[in-house]
């Protein structure tokens, strides 16, 4: 099986076909040229959108999670793309049991 292997090396060449350059790729532009036309635009940029200011807050049992930058009265956190994740878990200090010393927060932060 090796010298036919060998033998095929040695003994076989290959002609690769001839090519042609190609041609540059267009330019690109924001905005269409005189003989285009734009089809739908999606108000606002990542640069232009206003960050919310409302919370997220969801508990369940004794654990509460917070998710900052969010909408006011959401029912689910909502993020753009590549949107950073900014919020805080932990468990409250439960003062009226005199549960103080459980507390704990987490600072989560995340792109």
């Amino acid at each position: 099986m090796s010298n036919l292997i060998e033998d095929l090396d040695m003994n076989t060449s290959f002609d690769l076909p001839s090519y042609s350059p190609s041609i540059p790729a267009p330019l690109y532009s924001c905005e269409p040229s005189l003989d285009e036309q734009r089809l739908q635009l999606t108000p606002g940029t990542a640069a232009t959108r206003r960050t919310p200011t409302g919370s997220y807050i969801k508990r369940n049992g004794k654990i509460t999670v917070i998710l900052n930058e969010q909408e006011e009265g959401i029912d689910y956190p909502s993020y753009g793309r590549h949107g950073p994740i900014n919020g805080t878990c932990g468990k409250p200090a439960d003062a009226a049991h005199g549960n103080v010393s459980e507390a704990f927060w987490l600072h989560c932060a995340a792109s």
